[in-house]
């Protein structure tokens, strides 16, 4: 899901906190556009992105005004240990979209967020797709996730196969 927070003409702290308050709201995948009109709102809210674990990516528009870009969560396999719970939180995203918006969101999406990252991009290329010279994380599941979106929930059983830059991560098969 995409949210807008419109803080031009508001000074520091007003559009941190504008934007604090919808990354509580938010859930994993979501992008989060922050229109500013001062670079002291910037800097904070890169802070504010480090400090919440957020992508975060700043671009001048025109003459004081700022579009400011987060994407709350991350890649299903960013934390290893936490995947169990981002994932029970990509089934919740079942009541607003439907399974390949969810896919998209979780996978495509935050990787197009990562590659504006400028130098903190780890990844000199193409991001999120399958084609040679690209960075993707590529995982075999036991079903449809177009039909099932809740087998991600236990990765334990239906995650069965996890191949990230290059190499095999996990081999059930």
């Amino acid at each position: 899901m995409k949210h807008e927070v419109n803080a031009l003409g508001k000074q520091c702290p007003i559009p941190v906190v504008m934007t604090k308050k919808v990354i509580d709201g938010a859930a994993i995948g979501d992008e989060i556009t922050v229109l500013v009109d001062n670079e002291t709102a910037v800097k904070n809210l890169s802070r504010l992105a480090n400090k919440t674990g957020c992508s975060f990516v700043s671009e001048k528009l025109e003459e004081k005004k700022y579009q400011v870009k987060l994407g709350w969560g991350t890649d299903l396999l960013f934390n290893p240990a936490n995947t169990k719970n981002q994932n029970k939180d990509i089934g919740k995203l079942k009541n607003w979209f439907n399974n390949f918006e969810i896919l998209r969101m979780v996978t495509y999406d935050n990787a197009r967020l990562l590659s504006l990252s400028g130098s903190r991009n780890p990844y000199p290329g193409d991001l999120g797709v399958i084609k040679e010279g690209a960075f993707a994380d590529m995982l075999l599941i036991n079903g449809n996730v177009l039909e099932n979106i809740q087998l991600l929930e236990n990765p334990d059983d239906n995650i069965l196969l996890i191949i990230k830059d290059g190499q095999i991560y996990k081999n059930k098969l």
